[in-house]
């Protein structure tokens, strides 16, 4: 596992400006895992988010944790959503008294329903919340807020890690604006985006694979169901793969994560 100073997770080249990420993702597979064994000289997650907080500027309306490195990282004003989903569902996992969980959420609604660095809170992410705190008494809103995770569970078995058919090349040179979430990756001759697609983006899965976890342990829905056996059935590859291709040495990020979460997603 690569660590910095701190104790805490970076790349091999000892990049922290995702660490904020790896640190949510790692400590609820801990708790998910728990018979998983650590890697020594990691920081306790608790200490993590006092760093992070150590690291911070003031960001109105309130102060969140902040990614770790070196500017712009250390800006609480420019941690995303990404950056913060995991910890969402992590701090609902290990922390009883949600104090930090519920900085966060209330800089979400105080922000108009986004995130420090302007990502939009969708009703996704209010399913994450809810979950977290453990709002029992919302679960029915669930059954609303959970079709986006039953519609990102079909993209991207069936959209975003497919190799380009002749639909998408014709859909590509005739309405090329469908491709607006991964218009930043240069297109092929035909005009499809190349980065995005095909079995080895792993780009949306990680995340994904911990909402997927929250909703099968905290107040599953049968839409959560549906979705997470979608993704199991028909990932290419497999979801493990996702993973393993992510977490790998010679991208120089820990492949201890890949085995931390394998017991998980064997469950889906």
């Amino acid at each position: 596992m690569y660590l910095d100073s701190k104790g805490l997770i970076v790349t091999k080249t000892g990049d922290g400006g995702d660490t904020l990420q790896r640190e949510g993702f790692w400590y609820e597979g801990m708790y998910l895992n728990p018979s998983y064994v650590a890697p020594s000289g990691m920081a306790t997650y608790v200490s993590t988010i006092s760093i992070l907080r150590l690291a911070e500027v003031q960001c109105p309306p309130l102060p969140v944790p902040a990614r770790y490195w070196e500017a712009p990282y250390n800006n609480p004003g420019d941690t995303s959503r990404d950056q913060l989903v995991s910890n969402i569902r992590a701090l609902g996992y290990l922390n009883p008294s949600y104090s930090y969980l519920s900085q966060i959420f209330q800089s979400v609604v105080k922000n108009f329903s986004r995130f420090p660095n302007g990502d939009i809170c969708f009703v996704n992410d209010y399913a994450r919340f809810i979950r977290a705190f453990k709002l029992w008494y919302l679960y029915p809103l669930l059954f609303i807020f959970d079709l986006p995770i039953f519609v990102n569970a079909l993209l991207i078995c069936f959209w975003l890690t497919r190799l380009p058919g002749p639909l998408r090349i014709w859909l590509a040179s005739k309405a090329s604006w469908l491709f607006w979430l991964t218009n930043q990756y240069p297109p092929n001759a035909e005009g499809v985006p190349q980065s995005p697609y095909g079995p080895t983006n792993t780009s949306n899965d990680v995340n994904f694979i911990g909402d997927l976890a929250q909703a099968q342990n905290v107040y599953p829905t049968p839409i959560s169901f549906i979705a997470r056996k979608i993704y199991r059935c028909f990932r290419p590859c497999g979801v493990q793969f996702a993973l393993d291709s992510y977490f790998n040495l010679d991208t120089g990020n820990n492949a201890e994560f890949a085995l931390l979460w394998k017991p998980i997603v064997d469950k889906f």
